[in-house]
């Protein structure tokens, strides 16, 4: 780590590192990828240019290819400081398990032959294109949040140019899927997160691997509605070993630990999934079936005690509602999706919509794929527009 004052010659240090007079910015990028070299600029808002180097000092730390070629104007007045961060080469390797850059003569080893074991993804860029330098983060990460699912080679088209000509790449970035040895995928430009994330995520359903996770899934979601909890939660446990961040399965095994009444499990598992994925449907229903559950459940003479009630008086709806929240919170969603409807028949906005908004709620803790919930919408929906 160095600091610098702000008068101190910017040319002079950026020479040091590019071991010569003329900076050049796929010299400056090299430089920072083989010294995990990182310039962060600790200022307010200006800019200066010295000599041929111009920088923007409201530039992002890790962005050293914005620096650009430019005429001497004036040199800096106000105090700025330059801090060299150089990072140890096992941090950078640790960060890029599943990255490597490649060329003509290794594209065959890196990506054809590779492709046969595992899904490859190649990105093709030069060090000139500015959405190039948008993309790589993203889809880098993309791929290492996949754990080994998937791995990504990048190859510079401007050293590399054989195999980016033979695919028909005419602008970049592009970026092709191969699988079995051939392209399966592919896409052009520097597309958002989530578009990345859902091409990632389509090659690998695509895969053998893919599908026989698919169908792992299937024959838990069979095992679960069965009433076979345990058998569900082995295979919910078995796709998480293969894939950890797999939502389905960890929401599976989550919703199987509440169906034994072990909340305090089921909120740890649902703890296990990424921040940026909480907000799935499949783990937005295990959570709110979590907070509908009491902290101690309803003993059966207080289910047989409101049973009765409402079965004594039929047109008691609020004994009914209540009736209908003990189910929900046992868990018996189809009970209490049953006493809902039944107050909806006899009047849709009943409490001024509270049997509805409830009634939604049973859907999410239940599930969407749950026979309860599918035959209730079903219901609701005749009626609505009966």
């Amino acid at each position: 780590s160095q600091d610098l004052p702000g008068n101190s010659t910017l040319c002079g240090l950026l020479d040091s590192l590019t071991n010569g007079p003329t900076l050049k910015r796929d010299r400056l990028a090299e430089t920072g990828r083989e010294k995990g070299i990182f310039v962060a600029f600790r200022c307010t808002a200006f800019s200066f240019t010295q000599s041929h180097v111009q920088i923007d000092c409201q530039m992002n730390a890790h962005s050293l290819f914005g620096v650009r070629t430019a005429p001497c104007e004036k040199r800096v007045s106000s105090p700025c400081s330059l801090q060299i961060f150089k990072e140890h080469a096992h941090m950078t390797e640790m960060a890029s398990l599943h990255t490597k850059d490649t060329t003509d003569q290794d594209f065959m080893a890196d990506v054809v032959e590779a492709s046969e074991q595992q899904p490859v993804i190649v990105d093709f860029w030069a060090p000139w294109c500015g959405p190039c330098r948008t993309l790589g983060p993203i889809i880098e990460k993309a791929v290492e949040s996949r754990n080994g699912q998937v791995k990504l080679v990048k190859i510079n088209i401007d050293e590399n140019p054989a195999y980016a000509g033979q695919l028909g790449v005419r602008s970049i970035p592009a970026v092709y899927a191969f699988d079995k040895g051939r392209p399966v995928d592919a896409f052009m430009g520097a597309l958002p997160e989530s578009q990345i994330n859902a091409f990632v995520e389509k090659l690998l359903s695509g895969t053998d691997a893919g599908k026989m996770i698919a169908e792992a899934l299937e024959q838990a979601e069979a095992a679960s509605q069965a009433g076979d909890i345990g058998t569900a939660a082995q295979i919910y446990a078995a796709v998480i070993q293969q894939e950890p961040e797999n939502v389905t399965a960890i929401a599976g095994l989550a919703r199987c630990y509440l169906a034994n009444g072990d909340k305090e499990r089921a909120t740890a598992t649902l703890d296990m999934i990424p921040e940026d994925k909480q907000n799935d449907s499949a783990v937005k229903g295990v959570r709110t079936a979590i907070e509908m559950m009491g902290d101690s459940a309803a003993e059966p003479d207080e289910f047989e005690a409101a049973l009765s009630a409402v079965l004594a008086n039929p047109d008691d709806h609020d004994t009914r509602f209540e009736l209908a929240e003990k189910y929900g919170a046992a868990g018996r969603f189809g009970d209490a999706i049953d006493h809902l409807l039944i107050i909806l028949g006899h009047k849709l906005d009943w409490s001024e919509g509270k049997a509805k908004e409830k009634l939604l709620q049973m859907f999410e803790a239940a599930g969407a794929t749950d026979p309860a919930t599918v035959s209730g919408r079903r219901r609701l929906a005749s009626l609505m527009f009966a």
